[in-house]
């Protein structure tokens, strides 16, 4: 979609509303029922993690930070790198478990 989608400087481009921002960031946050609350937004403030996940990028780095930030509630966070890999985080039993899969 145009929103994932590379560009040379991965940003919207001028005639776009958003022209000139960058397109990187979280792609929707959404409540239990399936309703979105923030979508196409930088996360800030995130606490790291006393965990480490060796090896990855900011995406992947940022998502187990989210989801330890949420570990005490019904979570899970979807993260697509360059690669075409995709993981699925969530928190289980005070860590935060991955799941790897290809799209």
């Amino acid at each position: 979609d145009e929103f994932s989608m590379h560009t040379e400087s991965d940003r919207w481009p001028l005639e776009h509303e958003a022209g000139g921002r960058p397109k990187d960031g979280f792609f929707a946050l959404l409540d239990t029922d399936g309703e979105c609350i923030k979508s196409a937004v930088k996360l800030l403030g995130i606490p790291p993690a006393p965990l480490r996940w060796d090896f990855v990028g900011t995406r992947h780095s940022t998502s187990m930070n989210l989801v330890w930030a949420l570990r005490d509630t019904s979570s899970a966070v979807v993260v697509r790198s360059d690669s075409g890999s995709v993981h699925v985080l969530f928190p289980s039993e005070g860590r935060v478990k991955a799941i790897k899969t290809r799209v």
